[in-house]
């Protein structure tokens, strides 16, 4: 029995020299249009089919989504049926690539990359498992579908086959008020006696919690498996009574062998990166030695660093990166000569390489003294920069055993005074996550303030790279506040007046990140350890409610707040409420007036008698509303844009 075929169908189709046709198109089959020009076929295939399959991928979206793309005119069209989403090449393309695809031209392939590195499964290179990492609510969730009255124990293998007696690891276990711990598959009481073979590979997992599975138990569930991945750095296993054990991870590393790989998520960030600012504007990607030690839980390999993407919204605009100069550089210049006062110390640098390319330009005497000095091979400057340099006296000429070398003065300042920079390295040693630790208990106390901070100075190192001393540094992810902190360390060694812009949406915007800033600037610590003040001010601002839960507006925050943000987005102007006695009109603005048709109560309905209330003249008009009773055709003829209000009507 042959498959059915199935068929986009066309009825009625009258755009632009289209005469009311009617046409099935075989699906998953190759079609060509061909005819005499101007008989309809880019009509049809363009102003028709394409038209229609973009303005339902469109429709697809939510309604929030829509607002910031627009309204498609619908095709002169009575019906078309069975039509996926639709992609337009155009014949007249301009890339001349040979590799080029359809992919590559639709720009299908960017978000293909996307998708392939999102998908990607790493597996154990020594087992051969599947490594895959989850949050502790996933964990929980997962949990929480075994059937009800389960019992489980929480484990966390913190010695995965180690040979030794591990008493220190059990006795810190036991100090820390656990009382089972599980060896080698056998249960231990911890306040008992345990004695392991010395030569023996053992595997230890202290006992955290049992539970059974039963509705209620979430949070305690939730702070158990915490406690384990702060014991394990990431791992968990939980013995089902009566099923198979389980084995989680929150890094990308294999629970059985202690191995752990490269995290796949920053080639993916870099994607989705490259789609928001251009894979033109990309600085680099930086690699962040993170740790100075792998630690006792290193078994196999020690896992020391992070990437750090690092983009430009326009590199046009970035200028030149550089960083003050590397103070293990500075001890190189140590010479001084009459022009010290401006210049600086200098250092010695070789006039003469034997690395380059031949350059015969590059290849002639220099006279001293009575003897002509000729290079190895060249030198590194033009003849005309050598002698200007030797009449400056910037050369310094040296003679071994018949043996001339000449090297060239670089001083520390330039000719303006000002202090030569280093470039930057794409990869950062020497500034540690041990440093951020640090930092945040010795300004909050010694109590749990924040897990793994940032040091100040890692951001000090990019802000140092890439800004100025009057620029304004936005960090959209505040945490402990540690841009802040590097800002304020910043202008008090250089008199810099660089301003910060912190956001922060979790609970502890005020406790930590604001707390932590007011401390930066006043000064803390006592006696030996007291650290002075940067000095400065900032103010802080509670956003309150937000505008909206998932796609619909949050029916707690106040209208007179949703007209400012509809207001801005639609304008990116402050919002002054207008006079006049429409209570729903926000304003005008290059020529459009705007209306938001809202009532809290009730669903709102772009009708002809609300267009009777708009007094205001205006070249466009766009409305906001729960629904419209006028067709696109006829508001589109009076010039108005129906937006539809991201709410949920039904129980209104």
């Amino acid at each position: 029995m042959s498959e059915k075929k199935e068929y986009i169908r066309i009825r009625g189709a009258r755009e632009h020299n289209l005469k009311n046709i009617n046409i099935d198109i075989p699906r998953n089959e190759f079609v060509v249009l061909t005819g005499l020009s101007g008989s309809g076929k880019s009509s049809l295939a363009f102003d028709t089919i394409y038209a229609e399959g973009q303005r339902r991928y469109m429709e697809s979206l939510s309604s929030y989504a829509r607002q910031f793309l627009g309204q498609m005119e619908k095709p002169d069209v009575d019906d078309i049926q069975g039509l996926s989403p639709a992609i337009s090449i155009d014949q007249k393309s301009t890339n001349r690539n040979p590799r080029s695809t359809v992919g590559t031209v639709t720009e299908i392939y960017d978000y293909l990359r996307l998708l392939y590195a999102r998908v990607g499964i790493p597996h154990c290179p020594k087992c051969g498992k599947v490594i895959s990492k989850q949050t502790v609510d996933q964990i929980v969730d997962i949990l929480m579908k075994l059937p009800e009255r389960t019992k489980i124990q929480l484990l966390a293998p913190i010695v995965r086959g180690r040979k030794g007696e591990h008493v220190k690891i059990l006795k810190d276990a036991k100090k820390s008020g656990y009382v089972r711990v599980r060896i080698d598959g056998n249960l231990y009481d911890l306040a008992e006696e345990i004695k392991l073979e010395k030569n023996k590979k053992h595997n230890i997992e202290i006992i955290v919690d049992r539970l059974m599975i039963k509705e209620g138990i979430e949070n305690r569930l939730t702070d158990s498996i915490e406690t384990v991945m702060k014991l394990t750095g990431g791992l968990l296993l939980v013995d089902v009574v009566g099923g198979e054990p389980m084995n989680f991870s929150q890094s990308f590393s294999c629970p059985d062998c202690g191995i752990s790989i490269d995290e796949i998520e920053h080639r993916y960030l870099e994607l989705v990166m490259d789609e928001i600012f251009g894979s033109a504007n990309r600085i680099d990607t930086f690699v962040w030695q993170n740790n100075y030690g792998g630690g006792a839980k290193s078994n196999y390999v020690v896992h020391l660093h992070e990437y750090v993407l690092c983009f430009a919204k326009n590199i046009s605009t970035v200028g030149k990166i550089e960083l003050p100069p590397d103070e293990n550089i500075l001890k190189y210049y140590k010479y001084k000569d009459e022009k010290f006062d401006t210049r600086g110390p200098y250092r010695l640098q070789p006039l003469a390489t034997t690395s380059m390319d031949d350059r015969p330009n590059l290849r002639y005497p220099l006279f001293y003294e009575g003897h002509e000095v000729w290079p190895a091979k060249q030198w590194f400057w033009s003849k005309e920069r050598a002698l200007e340099a030797q009449a400056n006296d910037e050369l310094v000429f040296s003679e071994k055993n018949g043996k001339w070398t000449v090297n060239y003065k670089q001083y520390l300042n330039g000719a303006d005074g000002t202090q030569r920079k280093s470039k930057p390295y794409s990869i950062i040693t020497g500034i540690y996550t041990q440093a951020g630790t640090k930092a945040i208990k010795e300004i909050m106390g010694s109590g749990k303030a924040f897990d793994f901070p940032k040091p100040p100075e890692l951001i000090m190192y990019f802000i140092q790279m890439i800004t100025g001393e009057d620029d304004i540094i936005l960090d959209s992810f505040a945490g402990s506040g540690t841009t802040a902190h590097a800002v304020l360390n910043m202008n008090k060694a250089d008199g810099g007046h660089r301003k910060f812009i912190l956001v922060e949406m979790m609970d502890y915007a005020d406790s930590i990140t604001a707390e932590r800033v007011k401390r930066v600037i006043k000064g803390y610590g006592e006696g030996k350890n007291a650290v002075e003040g940067t000095g400065g001010n900032f103010s802080f601002y509670d956003l309150g409610e937000p505008l909206l839960v998932g796609d619909c507006l949050n029916e707690a925050v106040a209208p007179e707040k949703i007209r400012e943000y509809i207001w801005f987005m639609e304008t990116k102007q402050p919002y002054a409420p207008p006079s006049g006695g429409n209570p729903y009109y926000l304003g005008k603005h290059n020529s459009t007036g705007y209306y938001f048709y809202y009532e809290p109560q009730r669903v709102t309905v772009l009708d002809y008698a609300f267009l009777s209330t708009i007094t205001e003249k205006a070249d466009g008009t766009v409305i906001y509303a729960d629904r419209s009773s006028i067709s696109e055709d006829k508001l589109a003829k009076m010039g108005v844009t129906f937006k539809k209000i991201p709410r949920d009507i039904s129980r209104l």
